[in-house]
């Protein structure tokens, strides 16, 4: 079950926010800074040892994921990492029904929607101690 968050964003921004579009083998990023310029776009593996290399380190980034198989467990990489990360759930959005966009605009508007806080819907995962007393 997903919580929706009514102030998910802090009141410091980031000097760039991430939109990041997950797949099941590799992932599509698009960094944007303060001026809603995309600085950097490019493809990385799913995997942790590829996002723990390409994130881990890095000054506080504002990462947007979209709902989906593997944000649970990526959202909790990234914040390990110190990172504000931001779930949009765009199936509660009615353009989703409307629009097909191609992936790296897709990527850019999403990170774009989320560095103006602006994002549809921001959901986030249950924390595993809430998720096993669900189970049990």
């Amino acid at each position: 079950m997903q919580k929706l968050i009514k102030s998910a964003l802090p009141m410091e921004q980031p000097a760039i926010t991430v939109g990041l579009d997950l797949g099941d083998r590799f992932s599509q990023y698009c960094m944007l800074n303060r001026d809603g310029e995309v600085v950097e776009t490019g493809r990385i593996q799913t995997t942790e040892v590829a996002l723990r290399r390409h994130f881990e380190g890095e000054p506080t980034l504002r990462v947007a994921l979209e709902c989906g198989t593997h944000s649970a467990w990526i959202s909790r990489l990234l914040e390990q990492f110190g990172h504000q990360v931001l779930m949009a759930n765009h199936t509660q959005d009615p353009r989703h029904h409307r629009q097909r966009v191609q992936e790296r605009p897709q990527r850019c508007r999403e990170a774009g929607a989320v560095r103006r806080a602006r994002s549809t819907s921001v959901v986030a995962h249950p924390s595993p101690q809430r998720r096993a007393a669900t189970r049990s």
